[in-house]
């Protein structure tokens, strides 16, 4: 799960002033270099919100070049005075060895320190690493304590990865019925991965009553995110077995009700492709 950016580019321009375009201007890019001159300003004057902002900025370059010796310099400070958010960042740098050695200990010490503040991506995250076991023993009862804290909060990925563990008896108690509530928290935020396998629970009847058609709905919501709708149903589409179990009538009705769907959920947003 990529580490989820929470710099607001529309936050950061409420402090710089638009300009018209001339032959020889760029606005937006006048903006966010006014954006980060405020931000640069602001860090240097002690404070913490800019600083740790500034720092994500270095650590991603979405708007000036990455620069992880600078972040890890800016976030540091502000992971020491109790920033959460800096805190994960942190925790994110060692888990990928961005700017510093790899070191997954230090990466858990960080994403505690965050979680235990209630921060739920330092929990979706804390809750991935005991799910996989990446640097520590494999804990699914820890995993799901982690995970169900920040899916309270409305993580996605969280919710996602909560599902998998029910549906998998990855180590806990498997409970179908509690793996497609989370399912569906996760898939009306447009969660692919979760989208299908809550499709695929439809489709089987697990944890909900068994509904083809609106397993073909889940499925036709998730084929969006492909552009595997503009192509008709290609091979290995889970469809095309249900295509011949309902009528088309029913199909019809499953394709209308995925497109009134989109058209109520739809956000400019990535999707998370598989789950993790």
């Amino acid at each position: 799960m990529k580490f989820k950016r929470t710099f607001i580019l529309a936050t950061l321009l409420l402090t710089a002033q638009y300009t018209f375009a001339t032959p020889d201007t760029d606005p937006v890019t006048e903006d966010r270099q006014k954006a980060m001159q405020t931000l640069e300003e602001q860090a240097k004057a002690g404070n913490q919100h800019a600083r740790t902002e500034l720092g994500i900025q270095y650590l991603f370059g979405d708007f000036i070049k990455a620069d992880p010796k600078r972040a890890l310099q800016l976030l540091s400070v502000s992971a020491d005075q109790g920033d959460a958010r800096a805190q994960t960042a942190l925790g994110h740098m060692y888990s990928q060895g961005i700017g510093v050695t790899k070191n997954m200990q230090k990466s858990l010490d960080w994403y505690k320190k965050a979680a235990q503040a209630n921060y739920s991506m330092a929990q979706s995250k804390l809750g991935y690493i005991y799910k996989e076991g990446l640097g520590v023993q494999a804990n699914p009862i820890e995993a799901a304590k982690w995970l169900e804290k920040a899916a309270q909060q409305k993580d996605t990925y969280a919710q996602a990865n909560l599902a998998r563990l029910y549906e998998t008896d990855a180590g806990m108690s498997q409970n179908y019925k509690k793996a497609a509530h989370w399912y569906l928290q996760a898939a009306q935020n447009n969660h692919i991965g979760a989208q299908n396998r809550l499709a695929a629970l439809y489709e089987n009847g697990q944890g909900v009553t068994k509904n083809l058609k609106t397993a073909y709905m889940w499925y036709s919501i998730a084929a969006v995110w492909n552009d595997s709708e503009h192509q008709g149903l290609q091979e290995g589409d889970p469809r095309i077995k249900l295509s011949a179990l309902l009528k088309q009538s029913e199909i019809d009705e499953a394709t209308k009700d995925a497109e009134e769907w989109w058209m109520k959920h739809y956000k400019a947003q990535d999707a998370e492709q598989p789950l993790h």
